[in-house]
């Protein structure tokens, strides 16, 4: 009987670490599930299908960031609009990256850098904000893109647009999943984490521009970035500095693009909250509306979604924005929408992104970003575009992320 004793309390000291370890486990859970998802199908019996626009966007204004509740309320700045709510659903998670997150022992270090991480996602449940910003870090364009972008940069007020067309290709070289080699190209000499190519055909005065970027694996060493400008024909290396003027023709600077394309360590984070909102990711870019002189598309579909809310802000104090608010999808980690303020603590900058699942070329699922809006609420611009012509999962020749390509594509 002393020894039934004894055992008791020891029986209990290792159920509890296993369920201490079981609880440590990593998953890949949807936003919504069980009761939680039972309640949100039930408030979409109310609103699916339904046009929100001025008249009864204060209905759910909770679930809009300030900047899209602004683009919707305020029609006497930036016209009468609407969009649709469809049904959530949930988002593929491709198999490689599953392998690679759910096998993944990922920390945050004791300067916000990103320690043991191979590829996938660093952490799937996320408790701070430098936890959710590496997540999208670690967000990889399906290892290899290939796009055609058109679209308009509009001036609100003289009521013009001007067409802009870009061509985007995207490489991962570091933390790939899915389309082999994996998880790095090899040899990788200067330790490239990711490289960027793009070229402009429309407006005018950007036609023939080429640009490569470059980023590392190395999370302190800055990005490198080259253009190729057809009217000196030459080839220009890019700043730091620079990255905050705009490019293309729009209204983007560098550091817009995805969101954020800037070094993660360049900035401090605040996980603010979780929070269900309306945001287009399964948006059929046929659907999209556009007259001159519109700031804003319509046709965007928006679904309810428990996003994380951060705050980031840059270690530059001159830096162009004071904060940005992210809002960052829990299933796919990619950024979906933006409110940028300026250094008056005045909003800016509406970013509104959306993604549709597309298979790639190996066969699988993967949603990617297929068309935006980006709103300057201050002077009445915007700059539109959305993605025709997609190559998701590709191989790619490692040529084409070389200055000798620039050179040569430029001429």
């Amino acid at each position: 009987m002393i020894t039934i004793v004894c055992l008791i309390p020891l029986f209990g000291f290792f159920m509890g670490i296993t369920a201490h370890l079981c609880a440590q486990e990593k998953t890949l859970k949807p936003s919504y599930a069980g009761e939680e998802l039972a309640k949100v199908r039930e408030w979409e019996k109310t609103w699916i299908g339904k046009k929100i626009d001025s008249t009864n966007v204060d209905q759910i204004k909770d679930l809009l960031p300030d900047g899209v509740y602004l683009l919707w309320k305020q029609k006497e700045r930036f016209g009468k609009h609407w969009f649709q709510i469809v049904p959530y659903r949930t988002l593929t998670t491709p198999p490689g990256r599953t392998k690679y997150t759910l096998e993944g022992k990922c920390k945050v270090g004791p300067n916000d850098e990103l320690i043991g991480w191979v590829a996938g996602i660093p952490f799937p449940e996320p408790k701070s904000g430098i936890e959710v910003a590496w997540n999208f870090n670690s967000w990889n364009r399906t290892d290899g893109v290939d796009k055609l972008a058109d679209g308009y940069t509009v001036d609100g007020r003289l009521k013009y647009d001007r067409y802009l067309q870009n061509r985007p290709i995207s490489m991962q070289f570091y933390g790939r999943c899915d389309v082999p080699p994996t998880p790095e190209i090899i040899p990788n000499p200067k330790r490239l984490f990711r490289c960027s190519y793009f070229e402009f055909f429309e407006p005018t005065e950007v036609k023939g521009q080429c640009g490569l970027t470059a980023r590392y694996v190395d999370q302190s060493q800055a990005y490198d970035t080259w253009i190729y400008i057809p009217s000196i024909r030459r080839i220009r290396r890019v700043s730091t500095a620079q990255r905050t003027d705009t490019t293309g023709g729009g209204d983007f600077c560098y550091d817009d693009n995805y969101g954020w394309d800037g070094s993660i360590l360049r900035q401090t984070y605040k996980l603010l909250a979780t929070k269900d909102m309306l945001f287009s990711r399964h948006q059929d870019i046929n659907l999209l509306e556009h007259k001159a002189g519109d700031l804003i598309w319509n046709g965007i579909t928006r679904e309810r979604i428990k996003v994380y809310v951060v705050e980031a802000i840059c270690h530059d104090p001159g830096y162009i924005y004071a904060k940005s608010i992210w809002y960052v999808d829990p299933e796919l980690w990619c950024i979906l929408g933006v409110d940028n303020y300026d250094k008056y603590g005045k909003l800016w900058k509406v970013v509104d992104q959306f993604y549709e699942p597309r298979k790639t070329a190996k066969g699988y699922e993967e949603s990617e970003f297929t068309s935006l809006m980006l709103v300057d609420v201050q002077r009445l611009h915007a700059t539109l575009s959305k993605v025709p012509e997609y190559k998701a999962g590709v191989d790619l020749p490692l040529s084409i992320f070389t200055i000798g390509n620039l050179d040569r594509s430029g001429r």
